[in-house]
This record gives structure tokens, sequence and C-alpha cells, in this order.
């Protein structure tokens, strides 16, 4: 039996037809910080697995946290409507990038920084 090899665009037809996990991006800048969002999900308002990086543009520290979308519920009681942002929680430290293009970072349920987006760029 002889096999032929696949022609190169029907190999390319081929993969573009295929489900591709691919993470969704976007990096913002605020006056203090440099922000990078990744969801690890296929399309779902209701991220659970999103990555935060965050380098403080003043003394350069960096911090990589894990944690979710926020969304508000239908008036279902059940299905998740209308995405507000993203909250990451470290101790007693909470970082929230919101969908209305500011980011505040609180501690102890105390506003210790709340900055407006002066770029973003998302995917």
């Amino acid at each position: 039996m002889k096999i032929h090899p696949m022609p190169p665009l029907a190999l390319a037809l081929l993969l573009l037809c295929l489900p591709i996990s691919m993470a969704s991006a976007a990096t913002i800048t605020t006056k203090s910080y440099k922000i990078t969002i990744i969801e690890n999900c296929e399309e779902d308002v209701a991220c659970q697995d999103v990555t935060f990086t965050a380098k403080n543009l003043e003394n350069g520290q960096r911090i990589r946290l894990k944690g979710q979308a926020v969304t508000s519920i239908c008036s279902d009681g059940v299905t998740p409507c209308h995405h507000q942002g993203y909250k990451f929680i470290d101790g007693n430290a909470t970082y929230f990038v919101s969908d209305d293009d500011w980011f505040e970072i609180s501690r102890n349920g105390k506003i210790v920084l709340h900055e407006d987006f002066i770029s973003d760029d998302r995917d």
C-alpha cells in the first residue's frame, strides 16, 4: 500500500478546522503598573482559571497570581450574564481589574490604589 503525503494546503485547512484551545490575553497599563491577564479557558464568560502578572513601574517588583473572572448573574439566578472584570487574592490583598477601565488594590477591605487604564491591548 502506497501512502501519499498530504499536500501542505490540505494540511493547513485541516488544522484550521480542528478545535484549538487558545488562551485569551490582555496587556493593560496604568500609571503605576503593567498588567497581563491571561484567561486559561475557552470562551467562558465566567472563567475560573485566570493568570494575573503585574509589574510595578516604580520599583520593578512583579507579582503573579491565579484568579477568576467576576460576572453578574442573569435573572434566572444561575447563568453568568455580564463580565465585570477579574479578581485575584494574595493574603489580605485583593487585586481587581475592571472591564470599566480601572485597576484597584485593596488590603483588608480598604482601597489602597485605584488607577484608570492608560492603555489596554486586548486580544
